[in-house]
This record gives C-alpha cells, sequence and structure tokens, in this order.
C-alpha cells in the first residue's frame, strides 16, 4: 500500500474527529458545530478555529476566536456538538437519523452568531503538547 492510498485512515489517525456540519446557523438559541469522534479521544487536544474559505484549498484564519476543548474523554461514534451561546457541558442520548446516539454538548458563551456572516469554515487543529507560564 503507498502512501498516498493510505492518507485517508492516516489522517483519521492523526485527528479522529470529523465535523459533520453546522446546525441552525444564526439562530443563536440552536447554532452549533456537530462533529464525531472517528476513535476514542481526549476532546482537550483539539482546538476549533472558525474561518474563511481562501480560494480552493485554502482557509483565512480567525484566530482571534477559537474553543478550546475541556479535558473530556469521548468514545468512537460519540458525537460532538459546540453550541455557540452559553451553557454547561452536558451528556445527552439521542437520535442521529435511525439511530440512537450519544452527544457530548459544548458552550462556546459567544453573545452572537459566528457561523453566518462571520465564518464558513472551521479548522479542527490538534496540539498534544503545550506550555503556559502566567505573565501578569
Amino acid at each position: 500500500m503507498t502512501m498516498a492510498s493510505n492518507l485517508p485512515s492516516l489522517l483519521q489517525d492523526l485527528v479522529p474527529l470529523v465535523v459533520i456540519d453546522v446546525r441552525d446557523p444564526g439562530d443563536i438559541g440552536k447554532e452549533r458545530l456537530l462533529m464525531k469522534a472517528t476513535s476514542d479521544v481526549d476532546l482537550s487536544e483539539f482546538i476549533i478555529v472558525p474561518a474563511n474559505r481562501s480560494g480552493p484549498s485554502g482557509i483565512m484564519n480567525y484566530n482571534r476566536l477559537l474553543f478550546w476543548f475541556p479535558k473530556r474523554y469521548v468514545y468512537g461514534g460519540e458525537y460532538i456538538r459546540l453550541y455557540t451561546r452559553a451553557g454547561g457541558y452536558n451528556v445527552v442520548e439521542g437520535r442521529f437519523g435511525k439511530e440512537m446516539a450519544t452527544f457530548h454538548n459544548f458552550y462556546w458563551g459567544l453573545p452572537r452568531s459566528i457561523w453566518t456572516g462571520f465564518a464558513d469554515t472551521t479548522a479542527v487543529i490538534r496540539i498534544s503538547t503545550w506550555i503556559s507560564k502566567q505573565v501578569i
């Protein structure tokens, strides 16, 4: 098997979150990014960055606005919903199509919609190592 033919599985190993879509864009009460975990994963290794398309294969970075997931583990096959509005983390069981599913609900805490007018693309960035230092 060549590297090129194995690329989808390699990408899945590197970023085991699949972005499905944004639901109810423009409605701050319901707007949410929907993703699915393709394998067991610690979500604290991921940052979501809203962006805009820049040509057929690029994006313009809006890194002034990002969401870094807290330390939470999800299993492969479970769904992650990132609501734009304020709220508290919870897990619910519900239907996705005809199947029962587990949904991990996270809340960004923003006062207005970001998926209409501001951004039309999302970048899912995996970070496995970082350092921080209090500077003030």
